[in-house]
């Protein structure tokens, strides 16, 4: 029985070394490539919700067309929603508001523009009208009004992240790469 082991072979001591080092070397190497990964991953969830945003803004504007009465509001998945009621604009009858009639010149609340995302874009993230928790609530979106604008951050990464939605100009926007 003894004799079947002296006669057995296997890696020696520098062999397993040098895997070990190749390793180690292969991983140095891959590592960074899948530490960028998260924040891709943030960047794109971030350009599927402006898209999804945008094709529920066209299609609540497409409903709108189709009324051919020029409603100032539609009903959009159960929740009134107001149309932008300036003739000259390019945004004219797009989503600006769930609270109340509103033109190109209206200034939406922060709490307006949550609510907004939030009808349009079912399923969506979580949208505040404030800053959102920090690091306790990922993929948060706090949502600010300014001038006929929207805009939706998302800072739960390394960088700030944000969505702009301008109901003059029927554009949204998600942030550059």
């Amino acid at each position: 029985m003894r004799a079947q082991f002296r006669n057995a072979s296997g890696f020696t001591l520098i062999e397993l070394i040098i895997v070990i080092v190749l390793l180690g070397i292969l991983a140095a190497t891959a590592l960074p490539k899948f530490a960028d990964l998260s924040t891709q991953a943030r960047v794109s969830a971030n350009r599927g919700i402006a898209g999804s945003l945008a094709a529920a803004v066209n299609i609540a504007h497409a409903q709108w067309v189709a009324l051919a009465t020029v409603p100032a509001s539609i009903v959009f998945s159960g929740t009134t929603i107001f149309m932008n009621s300036t003739a000259a604009d390019p945004g004219y009858g797009f989503p600006c508001s769930t609270l109340a009639a509103c033109t190109s010149a209206s200034t939406p609340t922060d709490g307006d523009c949550a609510a907004l995302l939030t009808a349009v874009v079912q399923s969506g993230p979580q949208v505040l009208a404030t800053t959102c928790p920090g690091g306790s609530s990922p993929g948060c979106y706090a949502a600010a009004g300014t001038a006929n604008t929207c805009t939706y951050t998302r800072s739960d990464t390394a960088a700030v992240v944000n969505i702009t939605y301008n109901f003059q100009a029927a554009t949204v926007t998600p942030a550059p790469l």
